[in-house]
Protein backbone atom coordinates (compact mmCIF):
# COMPACT_ATOMS: atom_id res chain seq x y z
CA UNK A 1 0.00 0.00 0.00
CA UNK A 2 3.26 2.48 -0.15
CA UNK A 3 2.82 3.21 -4.07
CA UNK A 4 -0.99 4.93 -3.22
CA UNK A 5 0.39 7.14 -0.57
CA UNK A 6 3.83 8.12 -2.35
CA UNK A 7 1.37 8.92 -4.80
CA UNK A 8 -0.71 10.48 -3.03
CA UNK A 9 2.22 13.01 -1.71
CA UNK A 10 3.54 13.66 -5.10
CA UNK A 11 0.36 14.88 -5.85
CA UNK A 12 -0.07 17.30 -2.78
CA UNK A 13 3.69 18.60 -3.22
CA UNK A 14 2.54 19.50 -7.08
CA UNK A 15 -0.09 21.25 -6.43
CA UNK A 16 1.65 23.07 -3.20
CA UNK A 17 4.34 23.89 -5.85
CA UNK A 18 2.24 25.04 -8.45
CA UNK A 19 0.25 27.28 -5.81
CA UNK A 20 3.84 28.97 -4.55
CA UNK A 21 4.96 29.52 -7.71
CA UNK A 22 2.71 29.79 -10.57
CA UNK A 23 1.83 33.27 -12.11
CA UNK A 24 -1.75 32.22 -11.76
CA UNK A 25 -1.64 32.14 -8.37
CA UNK A 26 1.49 34.20 -7.20
CA UNK A 27 1.11 34.06 -3.45
CA UNK A 28 3.83 36.50 -1.97
CA UNK A 29 5.24 37.65 1.26
CA UNK A 30 3.13 40.61 0.61
CA UNK A 31 -0.45 38.51 0.74
CA UNK A 32 -1.82 39.25 -2.68
CA UNK A 33 -3.10 37.21 -5.36
CA UNK A 34 -2.53 38.40 -8.94
CA UNK A 35 -6.14 39.32 -11.35
CA UNK A 36 -5.94 36.71 -13.66
CA UNK A 37 -6.82 33.85 -10.78
CA UNK A 38 -8.53 30.85 -11.77
CA UNK A 39 -12.30 30.65 -11.32
CA UNK A 40 -13.24 26.82 -11.71
CA UNK A 41 -16.24 26.26 -13.80
CA UNK A 42 -18.97 24.01 -12.22
CA UNK A 43 -20.32 21.37 -14.59
CA UNK A 44 -23.46 19.28 -14.12
CA UNK A 45 -23.15 15.95 -13.42
CA UNK A 46 -24.33 13.51 -16.52
CA UNK A 47 -27.51 12.31 -15.14
CA UNK A 48 -28.97 10.18 -17.76
CA UNK A 49 -26.58 7.75 -20.51
CA UNK A 50 -26.06 9.15 -23.72
CA UNK A 51 -29.29 9.74 -25.68
CA UNK A 52 -30.36 10.56 -28.93
CA UNK A 53 -33.43 12.52 -29.71
CA UNK A 54 -34.98 11.42 -33.28
CA UNK A 55 -37.64 14.20 -34.56
CA UNK A 56 -39.76 14.59 -37.64
CA UNK A 57 -41.36 17.76 -38.88
CA UNK A 58 -43.78 17.27 -42.01
CA UNK A 59 -43.33 20.84 -42.71
CA UNK A 60 -39.90 20.58 -42.95
CA UNK A 61 -40.15 16.98 -44.75
CA UNK A 62 -37.22 15.35 -42.92
CA UNK A 63 -35.80 13.53 -39.37
CA UNK A 64 -33.84 15.31 -37.50
CA UNK A 65 -31.42 14.11 -34.26
CA UNK A 66 -29.92 16.25 -31.56
CA UNK A 67 -27.33 14.09 -28.49
CA UNK A 68 -29.07 14.98 -24.88
CA UNK A 69 -27.47 15.63 -21.79
CA UNK A 70 -29.52 15.55 -18.64
CA UNK A 71 -33.35 15.92 -20.88
CA UNK A 72 -31.77 18.91 -22.95
CA UNK A 73 -29.59 18.96 -26.17
CA UNK A 74 -26.39 18.97 -25.71
CA UNK A 75 -25.71 21.32 -28.41
CA UNK A 76 -28.60 23.29 -28.71
CA UNK A 77 -29.09 22.00 -32.40
CA UNK A 78 -30.18 19.36 -34.92
CA UNK A 79 -28.65 17.84 -37.23
CA UNK A 80 -29.90 15.57 -40.71
CA UNK A 81 -30.79 12.12 -40.04
CA UNK A 82 -33.26 11.22 -43.15
CA UNK A 83 -32.88 15.07 -45.48
CA UNK A 84 -34.32 13.22 -48.84
CA UNK A 85 -36.86 10.58 -49.91
CA UNK A 86 -39.53 11.60 -47.48
CA UNK A 87 -42.97 13.88 -48.46
CA UNK A 88 -44.76 14.37 -45.17
CA UNK A 89 -43.42 12.91 -42.37
CA UNK A 90 -45.32 12.59 -39.00
CA UNK A 91 -45.55 9.66 -36.81
CA UNK A 92 -41.92 7.79 -36.09
CA UNK A 93 -41.22 4.76 -33.90
CA UNK A 94 -37.75 3.21 -32.57
CA UNK A 95 -37.32 -0.70 -32.51
CA UNK A 96 -35.14 0.11 -29.64
CA UNK A 97 -34.72 -3.92 -29.45
CA UNK A 98 -32.91 -4.10 -33.24
CA UNK A 99 -31.93 -0.60 -33.91
CA UNK A 100 -34.82 0.59 -36.64
CA UNK A 101 -36.41 3.61 -37.37
CA UNK A 102 -40.08 3.38 -38.88
CA UNK A 103 -41.62 6.78 -40.14
CA UNK A 104 -45.32 7.01 -41.31
CA UNK A 105 -45.58 9.01 -44.61
CA UNK A 106 -49.08 9.99 -45.85
CA UNK A 107 -47.92 12.46 -48.13
CA UNK A 108 -46.23 9.20 -49.94
CA UNK A 109 -49.03 7.00 -48.62
CA UNK A 110 -46.21 4.58 -47.02
CA UNK A 111 -44.99 3.40 -44.41
CA UNK A 112 -40.53 3.58 -44.31
CA UNK A 113 -38.21 1.48 -42.27
CA UNK A 114 -34.61 2.61 -41.87
CA UNK A 115 -31.60 0.96 -39.86
CA UNK A 116 -29.62 3.23 -37.67
CA UNK A 117 -25.95 3.33 -37.75
CA UNK A 118 -23.88 5.12 -34.75
CA UNK A 119 -20.14 6.31 -35.83
CA UNK A 120 -17.09 6.97 -33.88
CA UNK A 121 -18.59 5.51 -30.51
CA UNK A 122 -15.95 5.49 -28.58
CA UNK A 123 -15.76 9.15 -29.10
CA UNK A 124 -18.15 11.68 -27.82
CA UNK A 125 -17.09 14.66 -29.38
CA UNK A 126 -17.30 13.00 -32.65
CA UNK A 127 -19.76 10.53 -32.65
CA UNK A 128 -22.86 10.74 -34.73
CA UNK A 129 -26.27 9.18 -35.64
CA UNK A 130 -26.66 8.11 -39.42
CA UNK A 131 -28.90 5.45 -41.22
CA UNK A 132 -27.66 2.90 -43.60
CA UNK A 133 -29.08 5.24 -46.74
CA UNK A 134 -31.72 1.99 -47.45
CA UNK A 135 -35.34 3.31 -47.24
CA UNK A 136 -37.09 -0.50 -47.49
CA UNK A 137 -41.42 0.25 -47.93
CA UNK A 138 -42.97 -2.00 -45.79
CA UNK A 139 -46.88 -1.07 -46.20
CA UNK A 140 -48.04 0.92 -49.25
CA UNK A 141 -51.40 2.50 -50.11
CA UNK A 142 -52.23 3.82 -46.89
CA UNK A 143 -52.57 6.72 -45.11
CA UNK A 144 -50.71 6.50 -41.97
CA UNK A 145 -49.96 9.72 -39.54
CA UNK A 146 -49.09 7.38 -36.34
CA UNK A 147 -46.72 4.41 -36.14
CA UNK A 148 -45.74 2.45 -33.21
CA UNK A 149 -42.91 -0.97 -32.80
CA UNK A 150 -42.72 -3.39 -29.88
CA UNK A 151 -40.41 -5.51 -28.42
CA UNK A 152 -41.27 -8.17 -30.36
CA UNK A 153 -40.25 -6.27 -33.72
CA UNK A 154 -44.08 -5.95 -34.44
CA UNK A 155 -44.93 -2.63 -36.19
CA UNK A 156 -48.74 -0.50 -35.63
CA UNK A 157 -49.99 1.95 -37.38
CA UNK A 158 -53.66 3.96 -37.61
CA UNK A 159 -55.34 5.11 -40.79
CA UNK A 160 -57.46 7.65 -39.91
CA UNK A 161 -59.51 7.11 -43.73
CA UNK A 162 -60.03 3.30 -43.05
CA UNK A 163 -60.67 4.00 -39.43
CA UNK A 164 -58.37 0.93 -38.48
CA UNK A 165 -55.34 -0.16 -36.07
CA UNK A 166 -53.33 -2.05 -38.23
CA UNK A 167 -50.19 -4.85 -36.78
CA UNK A 168 -47.53 -5.53 -39.46
CA UNK A 169 -45.73 -8.48 -38.27
CA UNK A 170 -42.14 -8.69 -37.50
CA UNK A 171 -41.50 -11.96 -40.09
CA UNK A 172 -43.09 -9.37 -42.84
CA UNK A 173 -40.54 -6.65 -41.85
CA UNK A 174 -37.83 -9.30 -42.35
CA UNK A 175 -38.67 -10.99 -45.72
CA UNK A 176 -39.66 -7.05 -46.94
CA UNK A 177 -35.95 -6.30 -46.03
CA UNK A 178 -34.47 -9.45 -47.57
CA UNK A 179 -36.02 -8.64 -50.66
CA UNK A 180 -38.55 -11.72 -50.75
CA UNK A 181 -41.12 -9.53 -51.23
CA UNK A 182 -42.94 -5.77 -52.09
CA UNK A 183 -45.40 -3.98 -50.05
CA UNK A 184 -47.80 -4.01 -52.86
CA UNK A 185 -47.83 -7.84 -52.44
CA UNK A 186 -49.21 -7.53 -48.57
CA UNK A 187 -52.49 -9.05 -47.59
CA UNK A 188 -54.99 -7.52 -45.39
CA UNK A 189 -56.67 -9.55 -42.95
CA UNK A 190 -59.60 -7.79 -41.29
CA UNK A 191 -60.98 -7.54 -38.12
CA UNK A 192 -64.26 -9.86 -39.29
CA UNK A 193 -61.39 -12.66 -40.40
CA UNK A 194 -59.33 -12.69 -37.57
CA UNK A 195 -63.18 -12.88 -35.65
CA UNK A 196 -63.88 -15.55 -37.57
CA UNK A 197 -60.56 -17.99 -37.08
CA UNK A 198 -60.84 -17.07 -33.29
CA UNK A 199 -64.26 -18.46 -33.21
CA UNK A 200 -63.73 -21.54 -35.36
CA UNK A 201 -60.83 -21.97 -32.89
CA UNK A 202 -62.55 -21.54 -29.83
CA UNK A 203 -65.97 -23.80 -30.89
CA UNK A 204 -62.83 -26.52 -31.97
CA UNK A 205 -61.14 -26.47 -28.56
CA UNK A 206 -64.99 -26.96 -27.14
CA UNK A 207 -65.93 -30.01 -29.34
CA UNK A 208 -62.53 -31.33 -30.06
CA UNK A 209 -63.34 -31.02 -33.14
CA UNK A 210 -61.16 -30.79 -36.69
CA UNK A 211 -62.41 -27.66 -38.33
CA UNK A 212 -60.72 -25.24 -40.63
CA UNK A 213 -60.80 -22.02 -39.69
CA UNK A 214 -60.37 -19.34 -42.64
CA UNK A 215 -56.78 -18.72 -43.76
CA UNK A 216 -55.24 -15.79 -41.52
CA UNK A 217 -51.39 -16.99 -41.05
CA UNK A 218 -48.77 -17.15 -43.37
CA UNK A 219 -46.12 -14.56 -44.89
CA UNK A 220 -47.09 -11.46 -45.93
CA UNK A 221 -50.44 -9.97 -44.49
CA UNK A 222 -51.07 -6.90 -42.47
CA UNK A 223 -53.47 -7.73 -39.80
CA UNK A 224 -56.28 -5.01 -39.66
CA UNK A 225 -57.06 -6.12 -35.63
CA UNK A 226 -59.21 -3.32 -34.91
CA UNK A 227 -61.92 -1.61 -37.10
CA UNK A 228 -64.86 0.99 -36.70
CA UNK A 229 -66.77 -0.35 -38.70
CA UNK A 230 -67.49 -2.94 -36.23
CA UNK A 231 -66.06 -1.77 -32.92
CA UNK A 232 -67.20 1.06 -31.52
CA UNK A 233 -64.02 2.00 -29.45
CA UNK A 234 -62.36 3.72 -33.35
CA UNK A 235 -63.69 6.40 -34.38
CA UNK A 236 -60.88 8.34 -35.85
CA UNK A 237 -57.55 6.44 -34.58
CA UNK A 238 -54.70 8.74 -33.93
CA UNK A 239 -51.15 7.86 -31.28
CA UNK A 240 -50.94 4.19 -30.40
CA UNK A 241 -47.83 2.13 -28.10
CA UNK A 242 -47.70 -0.97 -27.16
CA UNK A 243 -45.59 -3.06 -24.37
CA UNK A 244 -45.90 -5.85 -26.41
CA UNK A 245 -48.85 -7.10 -25.17
CA UNK A 246 -51.51 -4.48 -25.09
CA UNK A 247 -51.94 -2.26 -27.43
CA UNK A 248 -53.51 1.66 -26.56
CA UNK A 249 -54.03 3.68 -29.16
CA UNK A 250 -56.12 7.25 -29.11
CA UNK A 251 -59.08 8.79 -31.20
CA UNK A 252 -58.60 11.76 -32.63
CA UNK A 253 -62.53 12.55 -33.37
CA UNK A 254 -65.17 11.56 -30.45
CA UNK A 255 -62.87 11.16 -27.89
CA UNK A 256 -65.48 11.65 -25.24
CA UNK A 257 -67.83 8.82 -27.11
CA UNK A 258 -64.55 6.08 -28.33
CA UNK A 259 -62.17 6.90 -25.74
CA UNK A 260 -59.70 9.43 -25.37
CA UNK A 261 -57.47 6.42 -24.77
CA UNK A 262 -58.30 2.95 -25.27
CA UNK A 263 -56.24 -0.09 -24.40
CA UNK A 264 -56.96 -3.37 -26.74
CA UNK A 265 -54.61 -6.76 -27.35
CA UNK A 266 -51.87 -6.92 -29.85
CA UNK A 267 -53.17 -10.01 -30.69
CA UNK A 268 -56.68 -10.34 -29.61
CA UNK A 269 -58.49 -13.80 -29.56
CA UNK A 270 -61.60 -13.69 -27.35
CA UNK A 271 -64.20 -12.72 -29.06
CA UNK A 272 -67.28 -9.89 -27.65
CA UNK A 273 -70.74 -11.37 -29.16
CA UNK A 274 -72.08 -7.96 -29.51
CA UNK A 275 -70.41 -5.56 -31.46
CA UNK A 276 -71.76 -1.82 -33.31
CA UNK A 277 -75.30 -1.88 -33.80
CA UNK A 278 -75.67 -4.69 -31.29
CA UNK A 279 -75.60 -7.43 -33.78
CA UNK A 280 -71.65 -8.00 -35.21
CA UNK A 281 -68.99 -9.80 -32.99
CA UNK A 282 -65.96 -8.01 -32.42
CA UNK A 283 -62.76 -8.19 -30.60
CA UNK A 284 -62.76 -6.18 -26.90
CA UNK A 285 -61.22 -3.25 -26.01
CA UNK A 286 -61.53 -1.34 -22.77
CA UNK A 287 -61.79 2.85 -22.37
CA UNK A 288 -59.40 4.11 -19.99
CA UNK A 289 -60.14 7.62 -20.41
CA UNK A 290 -62.91 9.37 -22.11
CA UNK A 291 -61.88 13.54 -20.78
CA UNK A 292 -61.41 15.07 -23.77
CA UNK A 293 -63.08 15.64 -27.00
CA UNK A 294 -59.77 14.37 -29.09
CA UNK A 295 -56.17 12.86 -28.49
CA UNK A 296 -53.33 12.60 -30.55
CA UNK A 297 -49.90 11.08 -29.19
CA UNK A 298 -49.45 7.89 -26.83
CA UNK A 299 -46.51 6.87 -24.30
CA UNK A 300 -46.51 3.93 -22.56
CA UNK A 301 -44.56 3.63 -19.39
CA UNK A 302 -44.04 0.96 -16.87
CA UNK A 303 -46.96 1.86 -15.26
CA UNK A 304 -49.19 4.78 -16.83
CA UNK A 305 -50.65 5.43 -20.46
CA UNK A 306 -49.77 8.99 -21.48
CA UNK A 307 -51.43 11.21 -24.33
CA UNK A 308 -51.71 14.67 -25.60
CA UNK A 309 -54.88 16.49 -26.46
CA UNK A 310 -55.98 20.04 -27.25
CA UNK A 311 -58.96 21.66 -25.73
CA UNK A 312 -60.03 25.14 -25.82
CA UNK A 313 -56.81 26.12 -27.20
CA UNK A 314 -54.88 24.52 -24.77
CA UNK A 315 -52.51 22.00 -25.33
CA UNK A 316 -52.16 19.34 -22.59
CA UNK A 317 -50.57 15.89 -21.60
CA UNK A 318 -52.82 13.90 -19.33
CA UNK A 319 -52.20 10.38 -17.91
CA UNK A 320 -53.73 7.34 -16.22
CA UNK A 321 -51.98 5.19 -13.91
CA UNK A 322 -52.39 1.33 -14.57
CA UNK A 323 -55.52 -0.24 -12.99
CA UNK A 324 -57.37 3.15 -12.04
CA UNK A 325 -59.25 5.50 -13.60
CA UNK A 326 -58.21 8.89 -11.82
CA UNK A 327 -56.71 11.07 -14.93
CA UNK A 328 -53.68 13.30 -13.99
CA UNK A 329 -53.32 16.44 -16.16
CA UNK A 330 -49.57 16.44 -16.33
CA UNK A 331 -48.71 19.42 -18.79
CA UNK A 332 -51.35 22.23 -19.35
CA UNK A 333 -48.79 25.22 -20.88
CA UNK A 334 -48.37 23.65 -24.02
CA UNK A 335 -49.78 24.98 -27.51
CA UNK A 336 -50.44 21.83 -30.58
CA UNK A 337 -48.52 18.65 -28.20
CA UNK A 338 -48.49 15.50 -30.73
CA UNK A 339 -45.97 12.91 -30.83
CA UNK A 340 -44.47 11.59 -27.16
CA UNK A 341 -41.89 8.76 -26.09
CA UNK A 342 -41.02 7.61 -22.51
CA UNK A 343 -37.39 7.57 -21.98
CA UNK A 344 -37.38 4.13 -19.94
CA UNK A 345 -37.23 5.40 -16.44
CA UNK A 346 -39.31 8.67 -15.27
CA UNK A 347 -39.08 11.08 -18.50
CA UNK A 348 -41.50 11.73 -21.09
CA UNK A 349 -40.60 13.75 -24.46
CA UNK A 350 -43.56 15.39 -26.64
CA UNK A 351 -43.59 17.77 -29.44
CA UNK A 352 -45.29 20.72 -29.59
CA UNK A 353 -46.09 21.03 -33.34
CA UNK A 354 -47.30 24.92 -33.22
CA UNK A 355 -44.97 25.96 -30.60
CA UNK A 356 -41.68 24.33 -32.41
CA UNK A 357 -40.04 22.52 -29.87
CA UNK A 358 -39.95 19.31 -28.05
CA UNK A 359 -40.42 19.26 -23.89
CA UNK A 360 -39.88 16.94 -21.57
CA UNK A 361 -41.19 16.36 -17.99
CA UNK A 362 -40.91 14.16 -15.23
CA UNK A 363 -43.27 11.05 -14.46
CA UNK A 364 -41.57 9.64 -11.73
CA UNK A 365 -44.37 11.15 -9.49
CA UNK A 366 -48.06 11.45 -10.37
CA UNK A 367 -48.30 15.55 -9.96
CA UNK A 368 -50.25 18.10 -12.08
CA UNK A 369 -48.46 20.75 -13.52
CA UNK A 370 -45.08 19.19 -13.56
CA UNK A 371 -42.48 21.33 -14.46
CA UNK A 372 -41.44 21.22 -18.14
CA UNK A 373 -37.99 21.66 -19.97
CA UNK A 374 -37.52 22.89 -23.48
CA UNK A 375 -35.29 20.27 -25.12
CA UNK A 376 -34.43 21.67 -28.21
CA UNK A 377 -35.96 23.62 -30.95
CA UNK A 378 -37.73 22.25 -34.33
CA UNK A 379 -39.75 24.30 -37.02
CA UNK A 380 -43.02 22.21 -36.95
CA UNK A 381 -42.18 19.36 -34.92
CA UNK A 382 -44.49 16.24 -34.78
CA UNK A 383 -43.01 12.90 -33.90
CA UNK A 384 -40.83 12.02 -31.31
CA UNK A 385 -38.23 8.84 -31.11
CA UNK A 386 -35.62 7.99 -28.48
CA UNK A 387 -32.38 6.37 -28.93
CA UNK A 388 -29.84 5.08 -25.76
CA UNK A 389 -26.99 3.91 -24.96
CA UNK A 390 -28.70 1.45 -22.56
CA UNK A 391 -30.61 -0.09 -25.50
CA UNK A 392 -30.31 -3.41 -27.54
CA UNK A 393 -30.91 -1.74 -30.80
CA UNK A 394 -27.81 0.98 -29.64
CA UNK A 395 -25.30 -1.74 -29.65
CA UNK A 396 -27.16 -3.04 -32.88
CA UNK A 397 -26.50 0.52 -34.40
CA UNK A 398 -22.77 0.55 -33.17
CA UNK A 399 -22.31 -2.43 -34.85
CA UNK A 400 -23.87 -1.58 -37.77
CA UNK A 401 -21.47 1.45 -38.24
CA UNK A 402 -18.37 -0.65 -37.46
CA UNK A 403 -19.03 -3.49 -40.00
CA UNK A 404 -20.30 -0.68 -42.42
CA UNK A 405 -16.09 0.69 -42.00
CA UNK A 406 -14.52 -2.53 -41.46
CA UNK A 407 -16.09 -4.45 -44.15
CA UNK A 408 -18.44 -6.60 -42.38
CA UNK A 409 -15.81 -7.78 -40.15
CA UNK A 410 -17.41 -9.33 -36.58
CA UNK A 411 -16.85 -6.89 -34.06
CA UNK A 412 -19.17 -7.40 -31.54
CA UNK A 413 -16.97 -8.67 -28.69
CA UNK A 414 -14.72 -5.39 -29.45
CA UNK A 415 -17.87 -3.63 -29.15
CA UNK A 416 -18.74 -4.69 -26.00
CA UNK A 417 -15.55 -3.88 -24.30
CA UNK A 418 -15.89 -0.26 -25.50
CA UNK A 419 -19.24 0.22 -24.25
CA UNK A 420 -18.28 -1.15 -20.86
CA UNK A 421 -14.94 0.75 -21.13
CA UNK A 422 -17.23 4.36 -22.21
CA UNK A 423 -20.09 3.61 -19.25
CA UNK A 424 -17.12 2.97 -16.64
CA UNK A 425 -15.59 6.32 -17.66
CA UNK A 426 -19.03 8.05 -17.82
CA UNK A 427 -19.51 6.60 -14.17
CA UNK A 428 -16.05 7.41 -12.90
CA UNK A 429 -16.65 11.22 -14.01
CA UNK A 430 -19.93 11.28 -12.55
CA UNK A 431 -18.89 9.89 -9.10
CA UNK A 432 -15.64 12.39 -8.97
CA UNK A 433 -18.35 15.63 -9.93
CA UNK A 434 -20.25 15.07 -7.23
Amino acid sequence: MEAPRCNCLMHFMAVVSSCLFSPALAITSKGWVSEDYFVPDFVAPQLTPPQYLIISSPKLGKIVYTPLRNFKSQTGRTYALIDSGLAEPRGIALDRERGALYVADPGAGRIYRYRLIVTDPGNPRKMQLATDGVQVTIAEGVQANWVAADISGDVFYSDPISKTVNRIPAMTISMLCDGEGLANDLQFVSEKQLEAASLVEAEQELSDENLQPPSTSGSMKIYTVYEGKVNPRVSVPAGLASDGLHLYWANGVNAKSAGSVVRGMVKPKQVQRTGKGGGAPMFPAMLLANNTDAAYGVAKSSNMVLYSSNQSGVGSVYGIMDGTKHVTRFVSTLAQPRGMVWDGDQTVYVADQAAHAVWSFPVGRVVNSAPITRSVALHGAFGVALLSQLDPGYLAAVEAGAMGLHGGVALRPILLALLAAATFCSLFRHEHSM
